[in-house]
């Protein structure tokens, strides 16, 4: 139905302003750069598919506005100082308007050339452009010269931060279920999973924390599992069912907390851990439908192919991401300089 559009534009468009609040105490992001980003990612994506086929044109807009939020923590990552300049605006315009359309629209071609069931890539939420891509295109760019900022959560302001903080889940949820098309039989467990799941990663995160002994306000282990719970759920959102789901956010809470705090990288900087956290995070969350999907899982549909697949379009998006990020660490380079 044609109101989904809006109504994920929407919710995109409220996360992504809540997501500026959330990081304005380390870099403050002009509103204008998620939603230009938001735009470009669905006006293109939406040219691509009805150019390419494979899916529809509402349905790869509807996913693609979900740039708009996406873009504020590439943006606080790749910042080197209290405010984004030339270099970050560059890089999240090529991101929205380049690897977003290419990961959402490519794969679904590709396997809308296969026989029947021959071939599966199974990303509802776009986990592929939104988790996979942006820690490829977050891992060259970090290790050189963008990315030194050390960021800190919050706004500066107790009330801001409980305010963005409570709507970001509930907005994630109703985003989730737009990209359904309409209301139906999976809306109710979209909704479900939507809220629970990144509750679930919070108790995770927050878990792994401290049996491990890291030294991190719960606060930071609360967001942080809630951002991973949403993260891991969005490939098979439409493929898994809701107890699945839910359970799956606990378990991407416990791997983003893992792959965040790990001991080879725990001392560098913020974008470099962000990005091997999100590919780690998009690899588990890939593979997750090819093990647990109602009709494509090894284990209720007794089908081995799936998981492969899955695996590949990871390793393909994240290789594609980061090869398009080396003329941005290039630019980093040179105006370091």
């Amino acid at each position: 139905m044609i109101w989904t559009l809006p109504a994920a534009i929407l919710a995109a468009a409220l996360l992504a302003l809540a997501g500026t609040l959330l990081v304005r105490a380390s870099v403050r992001i002009r509103f204008w750069v998620p939603l230009g980003a938001g735009l470009l990612a669905v006006l293109v994506t939406a040219a691509l598919a009805a150019a390419l086929g494979g899916i529809s044109p509402l349905f790869g807009a509807t996913i693609a506005s979900g740039a708009a939020p996406i873009a504020v923590p590439l943006a606080a990552a790749l910042s080197r100082g209290p405010r984004t300049g030339v270099r970050e605006h560059i890089a999240v315009a090529v991101w929205a308007a380049v690897i977003v359309p290419l990961a959402i629209v490519v794969p679904a071609r590709i396997v809308a050339t296969c026989p029947p069931t021959s071939c599966v890539v199974e990303d509802f939420g776009g986990a592929l452009p939104f988790v996979v891509a942006v820690g490829g295109f977050l891992l060259v760019p970090s290790v050189g010269t963008i990315g030194l900022n050390r960021l800190r959560n919050g706004s500066g302001s107790r009330l801001i931060d409980l305010v963005a903080g409570l709507a970001v889940v509930p907005l994630f949820a109703v985003w989730l279920a737009a990209a359904e098309g309409d209301v139906d039989d999976y809306t109710n467990g979209l909704v479900i999973s939507g809220l629970a799941a990144p509750a679930l990663g919070a108790l995770g995160w927050l878990t792994v924390d401290r049996l491990r002994g890291v030294r991190a306000t719960t606060g930071r282990a609360l967001r942080m599992g809630a951002m991973a719970g949403m993260a891991v759920i969005l490939p098979g959102a439409a493929a898994m069912t809701p107890p699945w789901l839910i359970g799956l956010g606990f378990v991407g809470g416990c791997v983003g907390a893992l792959a965040h705090d790990a001991r080879a990288i725990v001392s560098a900087p913020e974008a470099l851990r962000a990005a091997v956290t999100a590919l780690t995070l998009g690899a588990v969350g890939m593979v997750a439908p090819g093990i647990l999907g109602t009709a494509i899982g090894f284990v209720f549909a007794a089908r081995t192919d799936v998981t492969g697949s899955q695996f590949v379009a990871t390793l393909a998006v994240a290789a594609g991401a980061t090869a398009l990020s080396l003329p941005v660490a290039v630019l980093g380079r040179r105006r370091g300089r």
